[in-house]
């Protein structure tokens, strides 16, 4: 390209580059969000307070462990066997 500024050029693609990571991590944080929809995890508390990604994440953690305590629970307690 005739008179082109080569320094320009070369802001303008790290530019557009970094635009484009910026797009690419937001779709992600949205494919998260849905998938984290999906499995019932609220997006807020009950005050209304949003939780971050790591939040919710947590509040799976959570409901893992305790469907994983429950469990235990019932086998040990023997009511597999009661039927």
């Amino acid at each position: 390209m005739i008179g082109s500024n080569p320094i320009l050029t070369t802001k303008q693609n790290t530019m557009d580059i970094k635009d484009n990571i910026i797009h690419l991590l937001k779709e992600d944080i949205e494919c998260v969000h849905m998938y984290l929809d999906t499995l019932e995890i609220p997006r807020a508390d009950q005050a209304g307070e949003k939780y971050s990604i790591v939040g919710r994440i947590k509040r799976l953690q959570e409901r893992y462990i305790k469907e994983a305590s429950d469990l235990e629970s019932y086998y040990l307690s023997g009511k597999e066997n009661q039927k």
